[in-house]
C-alpha cells in the first residue's frame, strides 16, 4: 500500500496533510500473483523466490533488506489484503517511568473494523484457500534447544568455511544442526548442504597427512633460517664488543680527568667539571646500551629444525585426535587455533552438480601455512619463508560410479577390452567390481557426457568366454 492525500481534510497536529492508505498498483500485482501461485500448488519457497525475482517489495520497516522466507509467509497470512482493516487496536500511552510512549492493547469494543473494496487486493476465496495451505504446513511447537555441555571442535570451526559463490560464511543447518550451508540459504547460486562433523574430520585428516608429508621440507627451510639468524646474532655480538670498547675508553678518560681535578685557574676548573659531567653521561648511556644488548642476545630464541619437527609431531597427534572427536575442552581451543593457523582462517567450499543426479559433490580448498602454525604454536617469530601451498580435500567425494567412468571408457572404447577383461584390470588396480558393474559404469559415463550409449557388439567383439 501507499499513502494518498485526502483532499479538503484539515491538516494534522504537525501541520502535515492528512493521508489514507491506497493500493499500490505495481506491488499489488506481485502480491496477487504470489497468492495465486501458492493456491495453484507451487511450493512456498519456489513462490518466495519467484516473488523476489519479479521485484516484489519487502516491508518498509525492513530498512531496505530483501524479503525473507518467514516474512513472505507472514505476508500470505495478512488479512488486510482482503480489504478488511482494523483501527484502534493499540493506543499510545505516555509512561513517566520510561519517559516515552508505549502502546497498550485495546479491548474489542474499542476496535473499529472497516471493510473497503478499494483496499482489496486478494479475493476471499483465494485468501482462505492459501490459509488452509499454510495451516496444513504449519509446524507444531518445538522443544527448547538442547544446551551442549561439552565443547566440540566442529561447533567452533563452522565459521571457517566460506561459500565461493556468495563469499559468505557457513552457518549451521539441518536436523539438530548437524549440517552447514551458505548464509544465503536457498538464494545461494551454489545451493548445497554438507555434514559438519564429516567435513571437519576430513579437513583435520588432510592437515595431519600434509604435516607428516612436509616435515623434511620444513626442516630444510628451518636450517636455512637458522643460518640467516646466525648472521644476525653475530652482528649483535660485534655491536656489543664495540660498546664495551667505548665504555673502556670513557673509563680511562674519566680517570685522567679526575687526576686533573683542582688544578689550574677558576675558568679551567669550571671547564674541567663540565667535561667530567659530559663523560659521566656518556658512560651511563653506553652502560645502558651494553645491558640492552646483553639481554637481547641472552633472550634470543630461534626455531631450530629439531624444535620444528617436535612441534609438527605434536600437531599431527593433536589433529588425529581432533578428527576422532577425542579432545577435551582445553585441547579443543588449542586445536581451533592450529586449524586457523594452518588454513589461514579460511576454507573455501565448492559445490558441483552431478549429471543426471540430485546429489552434488563437494570439496574444500585452502592454503596450507605450515611455518605460520609452527610459529604460532612455539610463540617464536621466524624469518623463514615457505610459500603457502594450495590444498584440495573432498568433503563429499563422487561415488565410485563416477570416479571409474573415465577409466571404464578408456578400457572399453579405446583399448577395446571385453567387460570381463575390463573388470579384471580394475580388480588388479584395487577396485572391487565385476563385469556387470563395468557395464553400469560404462552407461554412466555417457550419461555424464550427455550422449547416447553406443551399441557395442556382443562381448565388445571378443569371442564368447574371452576375457
Amino acid at each position: 500500500y501507499r499513502r494518498a492525500e485526502v483532499g479538503g481534510a484539515r491538516p494534522t497536529n504537525l501541520g502535515r496533510p492528512r493521508t489514507m492508505p491506497a493500493v499500490n498498483a505495481e506491488q499489488s500485482r506481485h502480491i496477487l500473483s504470489a497468492f495465486q501461485d501458492v493456491r495453484a500448488g507451487m511450493p512456498l519457497r519456489r513462490a518466495w523466490k519467484k516473488y523476489r525475482a519479479a521485484g516484489g517489495a519487502s516491508d518498509p520497516r525492513a530498512k531496505g533488506r530483501p524479503m525473507s522466507y518467514n516474512a513472505f509467509r507472514r505476508m500470505l497470512a495478512n488479512r488486510r489484503y482482503t480489504g478488511l482493516w482494523a483501527f484502534g487496536r493499540k493506543r499510545n500511552v505516555w509512561s513517566n517511568k520510561r519517559d516515552g510512549v508505549r502502546q497498550i492493547e485495546q479491548p474489542d469494543t474499542e476496535i473499529i473494523v472497516v471493510a473497503s473494496e478499494e483496499l482489496r487486493i486478494v479475493d476471499d476465496e483465494t485468501f482462505e484457500a492459501v490459509q488452509a495451505i499454510l495451516a496444513s504446513r504449519k509446524q507444531g511447537s518445538r522443544a527448547p534447544k538442547r544446551i551442549r555441555e561439552e565443547i566440540r571442535l566442529v561447533d567452533l570451526t563452522t565459521e571457517l568455511f566460506l561459500c565461493t559463490a556468495c563469499r559468505e560464511r557457513f552457518y549451521q543447518a539441518g536436523s539438530d544442526g548437524r549440517s552447514m550451508r551458505c548464509k544465503n540459504g536457498d538464494l545461494c547460486p551454489r545451493k548445497g548442504i554438507v555434514r559438519r562433523q564429516e567435513s571437519v574430520r576430513a579437513v583435520c585428516c588432510k592437515l595431519a597427512e600434509l604435516i607428516q608429508r612436509d616435515q623434511d621440507l620444513v626442516a630444510a627451510t628451518m636450517e636455512r633460517s637458522v643460518a640467516v639468524d646466525g648472521v644476525g646474532d653475530s652482528a649483535l655480538v660485534s655491536q656489543l664488543e664495540i660498546v664495551k670498547r667505548q665504555i673502556a675508553q670513557r673509563h680511562a678518560k674519566f680517570t685522567d680527568l679526575a687526576d686533573l681535578a683542582g688544578q689550574g685557574s677558576d675558568e679551567e676548573r669550571v671547564a674541567l667539571k663540565a667535561l667530567i659531567r659530559t663523560t659521566q653521561a656518556e658512560l651511563a648511556s653506553l652502560t645502558a646500551e651494553k645491558v640492552r644488548l646483553e639481554r637481547l642476545i641472552a633472550s634470543q630464541q630461534r626455531l631450530t629444525p629439531e624444535l620444528a619437527r617436535k612441534i609438527l609431531d605434536d600437531l599431527h597427534d593433536l589433529l588425529v585426535s581432533a578428527a576422532k572427536g577425542e579432545l577435551g575442552e582445553p585441547a579443543v581451543y588449542r586445536a581451533l587455533g592450529i586449524v586457523k593457523a594452518l588454513t589461514g582462517g579460511q576454507i573455501e567450499v565448492h559445490f558441483q552438480a552431478r549429471a543426471g543426479r540430485k546429489q552434488t559433490v563437494v570439496w574444500a580448498t585452502f592454503e596450507l601455512q605450515l611455518l605460520g602454525a609452527i610459529s604460532h604454536e612455539a610463540g617464536i617469530a621466524t624469518d623463514a619463508q615457505l610459500p603457502a601451498t594450495p590444498v584440495e580435500v573432498w568433503l563429499r567425494p563422487p561415488p565410485k560410479l563416477d570416479q571409474l567412468a573415465e577409466r571404464v571408457h578408456q578400457l572399453i572404447d579405446i583399448e577395446r577390452r571385453s567387460y570381463r577383461a575390463a573388470a579384471k584390470v580394475l580388480q588388479a588396480e584395487g577396485h572391487q567390481v565385476n563385469s556387470g558393474n563395468v557395464w553400469t559404469i560404462y552407461k554412466r559415463y555417457y550419461q555424464m557426457m550427455g550422449l547416447p550409449v553406443p551399441k557395442r557388439p556382443y562381448n565388445n567383439g571378443h569371442p564368447r568366454g574371452d576375457g
